[in-house]
């Protein structure tokens, strides 16, 4: 560390001007042993330059460096004190303060007259120890300010960060910052997992990671559930359990969205994050989970306005109206398939009434129940419309593009719109007199066009 930098300029300026007023001559000298105030033109400042070059000087030196313990020894002219400077428990430099001195045994004999050297030793560790206190009293102070300078810095970013996350316009938008952020902040690895249907927690969002740092696919719900979160693992058994391997360090689980259960999404932290960096990422999990539920509000919005504009347009049957309702609800959500389906008065086996899109995972060999069900690849909420009939929406996924929890939050949302509109039009139009299964499937008026019937509407 280079100790030039360390002190403030203010504590070197007044070490500059308080030098010619001293009963002691002082100098600072860094690791280098060069220098670091500027040359004097004081007769005691030259001897003391002089013998600090000279072999012997230079070992002294070199031997407070190393030892870390201050020392007196004797020049021609001088008594010299070297006084280690330290930041934390490391030496960076070395203060020297030195006085005319009269010999004493052992030492060589001056040129000039000056103090005794008992006298010189004590003005000299008066000056010494008081200015190297005072150096490193400014280095702790200075390196306190870097730290509350970087730590104001650090926060104004993760404030602009949050801010950022308002903007994100979807959910991969979302996560894809969320995931960089903690590589940014604490090369922390990060994944988003999504909640499915069936259970389990599976990689939505991750960024390339190290070998060690390489995290599950999937993860079973249970163990998470089990435990709550926020959840910080540190053992490596519960590690392993997860999926981690041993030598990530620790993984924290944090909750992604409205505070409800089971989680819809899961941020997986891998690595250590220390106090300031867990705060950040609980406040930016709590905002990302206003974010969520502005974008899943925006969805439903969204989808509400393709439904009314499936109403609009040239009046006709029901059934085509329903098969327009549901085209739009395919391609908002999306979803491979929709049906709007009754059950069979004799048999109860499900009937569409209208249909759009394709079977995408094959012939349904078995019928579904018209009660609620929520899985990966198919959806059914039933429609309170008719007590004597049971009447459901079924809506199956894309090929690649399974449903996630929060795309049966939408769907059932949404759902509860067709029904309010399916039970006033039957309603409004038969006074609740035909039952519903007749009602949706009578023959076409003289207003209704027959092309409007697909195949599943008319079987």
């Amino acid at each position: 560390m280079n100790l030039l930098m360390v002190v403030s300029p203010a504590t070197w300026d007044l070490i500059e001007r308080i030098r010619p007023e001293l009963d002691v001559f002082v100098d600072v000298f860094d690791l280098t042993l060069a220098p670091l105030l500027p040359e004097a033109s004081h007769h005691v400042a030259r001897a003391l330059r002089a013998a600090i070059e000279d072999d012997r000087g230079r070992d002294w030196l070199r031997s407070v460096i190393d030892s870390g313990r201050h020392a007196v020894f004797a020049s021609e002219e001088l008594r010299i004190g070297l006084f280690p400077v330290r930041h934390q428990r490391d030496v960076i430099g070395v203060l020297a303060a030195a006085a005319p001195s009269r010999p004493v045994d052992g030492d060589a004999t001056p040129t000039g007259t000056g103090l005794p050297a008992d006298i010189a030793d004590r003005r000299i560790e008066r000056i010494g120890w008081t200015l190297r206190t005072s150096l490193e009293a400014d280095i702790a102070a200075s390196e306190r300010l870097d730290r509350a300078q970087h730590h104001a810095r650090w926060t104004d970013g993760v404030l602009r960060f949050l801010s950022f996350l308002h903007t994100c316009s979807s959910e991969a938008e979302l996560f894809e910052a969320i995931v960089q952020a903690a590589a940014v902040w604490g090369d922390l690895d990060a994944r988003v997992y999504r909640r499915t249907p069936c259970g389990r927690y599976v990689v939505d969002v991750a960024l390339p990671s190290a070998p060690h740092f390489d995290g599950p696919e999937s993860l079973d719900a249970a163990l998470v559930d089990a435990r709550g979160m926020p959840l910080h693992v540190t053992s490596v058994a519960e590690m392993e359990q997860l999926g981690w391997s041993a030598t990530t360090g620790g993984i924290t689980l944090m909750p992604l969205g409205a505070p409800r259960r089971p989680a819809p999404w899961l941020l997986a932290i891998a690595g250590h994050a220390d106090d300031h960096l867990s705060m950040a990422f609980d406040v930016l999990t709590r905002t990302a989970a206003v974010r969520l539920d502005e974008l899943l509000l925006a969805r439903l919005e969204r989808l509400g306005d393709r439904l009314r504009r499936g109403l609009c347009g040239t009046p006709t049957s029901v059934p085509a109206t329903t098969a327009r309702l549901l085209r739009e609800f395919s391609v908002a959500l999306p979803a491979g398939q929709a049906r709007l389906l009754v059950a069979e008065p004799g048999s109860g086996l499900p009937r569409p009434i209208a249909s759009v899109g394709v079977e995408l995972f094959g012939p349904t060999t078995v019928w579904p129940s018209l009660q609620r069900m929520v899985t990966a690849e198919r959806l059914v909420f039933p429609l309170a419309i008719d007590a004597a009939m049971a009447v459901a929406l079924e809506l199956s996924a894309p090929i690649g593009r399974p449903f996630s929890l929060a795309d049966a939050a939408l769907a059932e949302r949404a759902t509860r719109w067709i029904e309010a509109w399916l039970a006033g039009a039957w309603r409004g139009l038969t006074g609740a007199r035909a039952a519903f299964a007749a009602f949706v499937t009578a023959a076409p008026s003289p207003l209704e066009d027959p092309a409007d019937r697909t195949p599943a509407n008319a079987w």
